[in-house]
Protein backbone atom coordinates (compact mmCIF):
# COMPACT_ATOMS: atom_id res chain seq x y z
CA UNK A 1 0.00 0.00 0.00
CA UNK A 2 2.94 2.54 1.13
CA UNK A 3 4.38 2.06 -2.89
CA UNK A 4 0.94 3.15 -3.99
CA UNK A 5 0.53 6.16 -2.22
CA UNK A 6 4.06 7.30 -3.22
CA UNK A 7 2.84 6.56 -6.80
CA UNK A 8 -0.26 8.92 -6.28
CA UNK A 9 1.58 11.79 -4.60
CA UNK A 10 5.09 11.16 -7.43
CA UNK A 11 2.86 10.58 -10.34
CA UNK A 12 -0.55 10.97 -12.16
CA UNK A 13 -3.60 9.78 -11.51
CA UNK A 14 -3.47 7.60 -14.53
CA UNK A 15 0.05 5.87 -13.94
CA UNK A 16 -1.24 4.58 -10.77
CA UNK A 17 -3.93 2.77 -11.93
CA UNK A 18 -2.04 0.98 -13.90
CA UNK A 19 0.16 -0.06 -11.27
CA UNK A 20 -2.64 -1.33 -8.48
CA UNK A 21 -4.45 -4.50 -9.22
CA UNK A 22 -8.01 -2.91 -8.42
CA UNK A 23 -9.16 0.12 -7.45
CA UNK A 24 -9.25 -0.94 -3.93
CA UNK A 25 -5.53 -0.71 -3.59
CA UNK A 26 -6.20 3.67 -4.45
CA UNK A 27 -8.59 3.59 -1.29
CA UNK A 28 -7.88 3.24 2.04
CA UNK A 29 -11.60 2.98 2.84
CA UNK A 30 -12.60 -0.56 2.71
CA UNK A 31 -14.64 -1.28 0.21
CA UNK A 32 -18.03 -1.40 2.09
CA UNK A 33 -17.80 1.97 3.51
CA UNK A 34 -18.41 3.39 -0.41
CA UNK A 35 -21.75 3.75 -2.03
CA UNK A 36 -20.92 1.62 -5.11
CA UNK A 37 -19.29 -1.45 -3.15
CA UNK A 38 -22.24 -3.75 -4.53
CA UNK A 39 -21.66 -3.05 -7.96
CA UNK A 40 -17.95 -3.53 -7.55
CA UNK A 41 -18.32 -6.97 -5.33
CA UNK A 42 -20.17 -7.90 -8.66
CA UNK A 43 -18.08 -6.98 -10.93
CA UNK A 44 -15.74 -10.39 -11.87
CA UNK A 45 -12.61 -10.64 -10.25
CA UNK A 46 -10.10 -10.94 -13.51
CA UNK A 47 -11.22 -6.77 -14.34
CA UNK A 48 -9.92 -4.11 -12.12
CA UNK A 49 -12.99 -2.30 -10.40
CA UNK A 50 -12.70 1.80 -11.29
CA UNK A 51 -14.73 3.02 -8.14
CA UNK A 52 -16.19 6.49 -8.73
CA UNK A 53 -16.83 8.69 -5.98
CA UNK A 54 -18.97 12.04 -6.80
CA UNK A 55 -18.30 13.84 -3.12
CA UNK A 56 -19.64 17.37 -4.23
CA UNK A 57 -23.30 16.50 -5.26
CA UNK A 58 -25.93 19.26 -6.95
CA UNK A 59 -27.37 21.17 -3.65
CA UNK A 60 -24.56 20.84 -1.69
CA UNK A 61 -22.38 23.96 -0.97
CA UNK A 62 -19.36 24.33 -2.72
CA UNK A 63 -16.49 23.13 0.21
CA UNK A 64 -13.78 25.46 -0.60
CA UNK A 65 -13.16 28.98 1.98
CA UNK A 66 -10.42 30.97 0.01
CA UNK A 67 -8.07 29.46 -2.39
CA UNK A 68 -5.07 31.00 -3.95
CA UNK A 69 -4.53 31.94 -7.56
CA UNK A 70 -1.27 31.32 -9.49
CA UNK A 71 -0.74 34.48 -9.19
CA UNK A 72 -0.60 34.92 -5.68
CA UNK A 73 -4.04 36.58 -5.02
CA UNK A 74 -6.53 35.26 -2.69
CA UNK A 75 -10.16 34.08 -3.96
CA UNK A 76 -13.04 33.99 -1.49
CA UNK A 77 -15.03 30.87 -2.33
CA UNK A 78 -18.27 31.43 -0.72
CA UNK A 79 -18.90 34.70 -2.72
CA UNK A 80 -22.41 35.14 -3.46
CA UNK A 81 -24.47 36.71 -6.32
CA UNK A 82 -22.75 35.36 -9.49
CA UNK A 83 -22.51 32.25 -11.06
CA UNK A 84 -19.47 30.39 -10.68
CA UNK A 85 -18.03 27.56 -13.16
CA UNK A 86 -15.26 25.19 -11.54
CA UNK A 87 -13.02 23.57 -13.68
CA UNK A 88 -11.16 20.70 -12.25
CA UNK A 89 -8.51 19.32 -14.88
CA UNK A 90 -5.11 19.10 -15.89
CA UNK A 91 -2.46 20.36 -18.45
CA UNK A 92 -1.14 17.06 -20.37
CA UNK A 93 -5.19 15.82 -20.77
CA UNK A 94 -6.73 15.81 -24.32
CA UNK A 95 -10.15 16.14 -22.99
CA UNK A 96 -8.92 19.20 -20.69
CA UNK A 97 -7.54 21.12 -23.78
CA UNK A 98 -10.17 20.42 -25.99
CA UNK A 99 -12.47 22.04 -22.90
CA UNK A 100 -10.13 25.03 -22.45
CA UNK A 101 -10.27 25.81 -26.16
CA UNK A 102 -13.91 25.83 -26.11
CA UNK A 103 -13.83 28.06 -23.32
CA UNK A 104 -11.52 30.14 -25.57
CA UNK A 105 -14.31 30.79 -27.67
CA UNK A 106 -17.39 31.05 -25.43
CA UNK A 107 -19.35 34.09 -24.85
CA UNK A 108 -18.94 32.58 -21.20
CA UNK A 109 -15.69 34.61 -20.80
CA UNK A 110 -16.60 38.18 -18.79
CA UNK A 111 -20.12 37.27 -18.13
CA UNK A 112 -19.59 34.55 -15.05
CA UNK A 113 -17.00 33.41 -12.89
CA UNK A 114 -14.53 30.84 -13.91
CA UNK A 115 -11.98 29.42 -11.60
CA UNK A 116 -9.78 26.83 -13.06
CA UNK A 117 -7.76 24.29 -10.53
CA UNK A 118 -4.67 22.20 -12.38
CA UNK A 119 -4.94 18.96 -10.26
CA UNK A 120 -1.77 17.74 -9.79
CA UNK A 121 -0.01 20.79 -11.66
CA UNK A 122 2.71 23.27 -10.86
CA UNK A 123 2.10 26.88 -10.43
CA UNK A 124 4.64 26.99 -13.45
CA UNK A 125 3.03 24.89 -15.61
CA UNK A 126 -0.22 26.34 -14.80
CA UNK A 127 1.14 29.85 -16.32
CA UNK A 128 2.65 28.59 -19.46
CA UNK A 129 -0.57 27.12 -19.78
CA UNK A 130 -2.37 30.26 -19.41
CA UNK A 131 0.18 32.31 -21.69
CA UNK A 132 -0.33 29.81 -24.23
CA UNK A 133 -4.46 29.46 -24.63
CA UNK A 134 -4.76 33.57 -23.26
CA UNK A 135 -7.61 32.25 -21.03
CA UNK A 136 -8.58 35.18 -18.87
CA UNK A 137 -9.34 33.43 -15.95
CA UNK A 138 -8.65 33.01 -12.36
CA UNK A 139 -6.28 29.42 -12.21
CA UNK A 140 -5.40 27.43 -8.96
CA UNK A 141 -2.61 25.05 -8.62
CA UNK A 142 -3.45 21.93 -6.98
CA UNK A 143 -0.43 20.22 -6.78
CA UNK A 144 -1.35 17.56 -4.27
CA UNK A 145 -5.31 17.43 -5.49
CA UNK A 146 -6.48 18.29 -2.07
CA UNK A 147 -8.74 20.32 -3.35
CA UNK A 148 -9.63 17.63 -6.49
CA UNK A 149 -10.45 15.18 -3.71
CA UNK A 150 -13.18 17.17 -1.81
CA UNK A 151 -15.13 17.07 -5.07
CA UNK A 152 -14.37 13.51 -7.17
CA UNK A 153 -11.68 11.06 -6.70
CA UNK A 154 -11.89 10.68 -10.36
CA UNK A 155 -12.40 11.87 -13.82
CA UNK A 156 -10.95 14.90 -15.48
CA UNK A 157 -11.99 17.61 -17.04
CA UNK A 158 -14.30 17.59 -13.74
CA UNK A 159 -16.82 20.61 -14.33
CA UNK A 160 -18.86 22.17 -11.94
CA UNK A 161 -21.59 24.55 -12.06
CA UNK A 162 -22.46 26.70 -9.14
CA UNK A 163 -25.31 29.15 -8.57
CA UNK A 164 -25.06 33.24 -7.24
CA UNK A 165 -25.61 31.03 -3.43
CA UNK A 166 -22.19 29.34 -4.24
CA UNK A 167 -23.95 25.55 -4.26
CA UNK A 168 -23.94 22.98 -6.80
CA UNK A 169 -26.55 22.58 -9.39
CA UNK A 170 -24.81 20.65 -11.98
CA UNK A 171 -21.61 18.46 -12.16
CA UNK A 172 -20.18 16.23 -14.72
CA UNK A 173 -17.18 14.68 -16.60
CA UNK A 174 -16.13 16.90 -19.97
CA UNK A 175 -14.75 13.72 -21.69
CA UNK A 176 -17.01 14.69 -24.91
CA UNK A 177 -16.39 16.56 -28.01
CA UNK A 178 -19.20 19.15 -27.36
CA UNK A 179 -18.74 19.52 -23.40
CA UNK A 180 -19.27 23.41 -23.01
CA UNK A 181 -22.80 22.92 -24.41
CA UNK A 182 -23.60 21.20 -21.16
CA UNK A 183 -22.67 24.75 -18.90
CA UNK A 184 -26.03 25.68 -19.10
CA UNK A 185 -27.56 26.72 -15.27
CA UNK A 186 -31.71 25.31 -14.96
Amino acid sequence: MQNIRYLLTGCTLMCALTACQSAADLDPQPAAAHPTAAVAAASPAAEPVRVVEERLRVGMAQPFATVVDIDGNSIEMPQTGRRTLLVFFATWCHDSQRFMHQLQRSDLLGKIRIIAFGRGESVEALQRFRAEYKLPIRFVSDPNQTCYQQVTNQGIPRIILLDEQNNVVKTFLGEIPDALAQVQWP
